[in-house]
């Protein structure tokens, strides 16, 4: 005889495997922003408005306020994309000179300067990031604004 000698398998099978802290986490929060290389935005897009192959150049400061790239073009034009995470927003209103118009559908608030081909600039804001394109083209800047919104949408996707 002998008999079978109980079956051992009723002890441990219906607990849980063991997770050590993950039941007291906090609920994911909204989307933090990732640390962002300012040369991906928009690539495309500033290659349009500045010609085939531009050479980017990471040129973000180490104490400011977030990331910044200088793009030069074939021709000599340049096309500087600055995002800030500071507050350091200036109106329209406020700039010296004058000459900026709103621009709309662009972040919370936008103006773009246009008037002068060598010093063309867009800057627009929406939470507490604020971006500042700013050029110099053979062409008017309305194209900077199209850019601008490229770079906006590449922003938002990264969590700013």
């Amino acid at each position: 005889g002998g008999g079978d000698g109980g079956d051992g398998t009723d002890g441990a099978a219906g607990q849980p495997p063991s997770d050590p802290g993950g039941t007291d986490d906090p609920p994911p929060a909204d989307p933090v922003a990732q640390p962002i290389d300012a040369c991906t935005l928009g690539a495309e897009a500033v290659a349009g408005v500045l010609g085939a192959n531009p050479v980017p150049e990471d040129v973000s400061d180490p104490a400011g306020f977030g990331p910044s790239c200088a793009w030069t073009g074939a021709t000599g034009h340049e096309l500087i994309v600055d995002v800030s995470t500071f507050d350091d927003w200036v109106g329209a209103a406020d700039l010296p000179g004058g000459g900026a118009e709103a621009v709309t559908g662009l972040g919370t608030e936008a103006w773009a300067s246009l008037g002068a081909p060598s010093n063309l600039q867009v800057a627009w804001r929406r939470d507490d990031v604020s971006v500042t394109l700013a050029a110099s083209l053979d062409s008017g800047g309305a194209e900077l604004v199209d850019v601008a919104r490229i770079i906006d949408a590449a922003l938002l996707a990264a969590g700013y």
